[in-house]
């Protein structure tokens, strides 16, 4: 059963990733930037939950924020010691300021790093569900 779970989340977060990577390629106004940065919470929300019940089959249950979750998705080898997973998540955490443009503009700027991350972290899982 948590092989068709990991699936089912999996295949949420790639298409919300897939999402996500076609508006970051879009020309940017103001509307493109919102878009992508509504789209990058989607799939860090995504991201983490994914990364909950990955953690969850191999026997880790105590996962209650993304925080936990990075941290489990390292010990676990899903992704590399790399800051870019406690970036996201201050970032994530600035989105519900998106009124304020130069934060906008922050967050936007960073989303191609954080895009890379996204899917390599996919990739990782799917090479997991693979096996």
């Amino acid at each position: 059963m948590s092989r068709e779970l990991e699936s089912k989340i999996l295949l949420q977060f790639e298409q919300a990733l897939g999402r996500l990577d076609s508006a970051v390629h879009q020309k940017k106004d103001e509307f493109v930037r919102d878009a992508c940065i509504q789209r990058f919470e989607f799939t860090f929300e995504l991201a983490w939950k994914t990364l909950k019940q990955f953690a969850k089959s191999k026997g880790v249950n105590n996962i209650n924020s993304p925080r936990d979750a990075f941290k489990a998705a390292f010990k676990l080898g899903f992704i590399g010691d790399n800051p870019v997973w406690l970036e996201m998540i201050e970032f994530r955490n600035l989105t519900t300021h998106t009124y304020n443009i130069v934060t906008a503009e922050a967050i936007y700027d960073m989303l191609p790093k954080f895009l890379v991350s996204f899917k390599e972290l996919c990739n990782k899982l799917n090479e997991t569900l693979a096996r």
